[in-house]
């Protein structure tokens, strides 16, 4: 369970860096907004993964 859970965490790691990458926006004000929604978008995948696990 920790194995698949630790592989979990590297795989929302390495998707949500690449989103990242691709939503780089340069404008500062949204910046907020962007890290915010990352954060979110980064739990939300992460719950969602772990969920289907314990199916």
């Amino acid at each position: 369970m920790i194995l698949s859970f630790t592989a979990v965490f590297i795989f929302v790691e390495i998707l949500s860096s690449k989103i990242e990458g691709m939503i780089n926006i340069p404008i500062k004000t949204n910046a907020i907004n962007i890290i915010t929604d990352v954060i979110s978008f980064r739990k939300m995948l992460f719950l969602l993964i772990t969920i289907i696990l314990k199916k």
